[in-house]
């Protein structure tokens, strides 16, 4: 297609005939009381996780707690911060800086 042409978002196609929404369509009270119970259970499932994370969250070292973590530990073994950051002792990547940043 030559540059500048605009496509065409919409097709029209002559003697279609739209079909109803799928949430316009009811269905049988005993498939409708299945996929509440899913629904519920999806919302259930994501609750929990939601909470077991920010739980998770609330042990997790500062980023200057896990650096003082990293530094006294005698194998140096790398913390995740609760920023989400995994502190290490030395750069992971050659050219970056303390920070993190890559040097110009």
């Amino acid at each position: 297609m030559p540059r500048g042409v605009p496509r065409v978002q919409n097709v029209e196609v002559p003697g279609a005939v739209e079909a109803e929404a799928p949430e316009a369509q009811s269905l049988p009270p005993d498939v409708q009381a299945m996929v509440d119970a899913a629904v519920a259970m999806a919302l259930k499932q994501d609750r929990r996780s939601r909470m077991l994370q920010a739980e998770a969250n609330t042990h997790l070292p500062s980023h200057d707690e896990a650096l003082s973590q990293v530094n006294s530990d005698p194998k140096r073994r790398s913390v995740l911060s609760k920023e989400g950051w995994v502190v290490t002792n030395k750069p992971v990547v050659k050219g970056r800086d303390s920070e993190g940043f890559a040097r110009e």
